[in-house]
C-alpha cells in the first residue's frame, strides 16, 4: 500500500509540474445574442494587431496574431468570429 501511495504523490509532482499551453476558445449563445472569445497562452511578447477594411466585394476584418506575422484569429465586420488551434 505504501508503494502506492509514493508512486501516485511521484505520479502527482511530475503532472503538476507539467506546464500546459494549450489556448482556450469559448462560446456562448443565448437569446438570440452570441459572444465568442479566445487568449493565446504564449509568451511571445511581440503581439500584433491587423485591420483590413472593406474593399470592393470583400468584407473588413482584423487579425491578431504574433510578430512572426501569422494570424492566430480575428473577426470579420460582420461579426465572423475564427481562432486557430492546436493538440498536442
Amino acid at each position: 500500500m505504501k508503494i502506492r501511495i509514493r508512486a501516485f504523490i511521484v505520479l502527482f509532482v511530475f503532472l503538476v509540474q507539467m506546464q500546459g499551453v494549450a489556448c482556450t476558445i469559448f462560446y456562448v449563445s443565448r437569446d438570440g445574442v452570441i459572444l465568442a472569445g479566445n487568449n493565446e497562452d504564449w509568451e511571445d511578447p511581440s503581439t500584433k494587431m491587423w485591420f483590413f477594411p472593406p474593399a470592393g466585394n470583400k468584407h473588413g476584418w482584423i487579425k491578431f496574431g504574433f510578430g512572426s506575422g501569422f494570424p492566430q484569429g480575428g473577426m470579420n465586420d460582420q461579426g465572423l468570429f475564427w481562432d486557430a488551434t492546436a493538440c498536442s
